[in-house]
């Protein structure tokens, strides 16, 4: 008799997780919807074309995450990465199945020679 075993916990997801600059714009090209969970002020500063602006910080941000569909891919961002990575936190608790965001945010996006829109 073999026994085989498997460790899902060391499984990554697809598209779970934090992705680096160069995995983030690869997977930017595919059909996902990209979140930018920083504040409108900050939003407007700057942002990743195609870029939805869905503040962190805002009072109805769980219920505004509610009405989104848990079946599509999401790939966030914030400035530097935390916010981000708990709104992305958030989202697997209620249920999104593919949800990664920005590591290092939109500061280590632009170091790489991401392109920011400009308003």
């Amino acid at each position: 008799m073999v026994a085989v075993s498997c460790n899902v916990e060391n499984q990554k997801e697809p598209l779970n997780g934090s992705l680096s600059p160069a995995e983030f714009k690869q997977k930017l090209s595919t059909n996902v919807v990209l979140l930018d969970v920083r504040t409108p002020g900050e939003y407007s500063s700057g942002f990743i074309e195609g870029a939805v602006n869905l503040d962190f910080k805002s009072a109805d941000f769980s219920q505004r995450l509610d009405s989104l569909d848990k079946s599509r891919t999401y790939l966030l961002y914030c400035a530097a990465g935390a916010r981000s990575d708990k709104a992305a936190a958030m989202m697997r608790e209620k249920g999104f199945r593919a949800v990664s965001h920005l590591e290092g945010g939109l500061d280590a996006w632009s170091e790489e020679g991401g392109p920011v829109q400009r308003p």
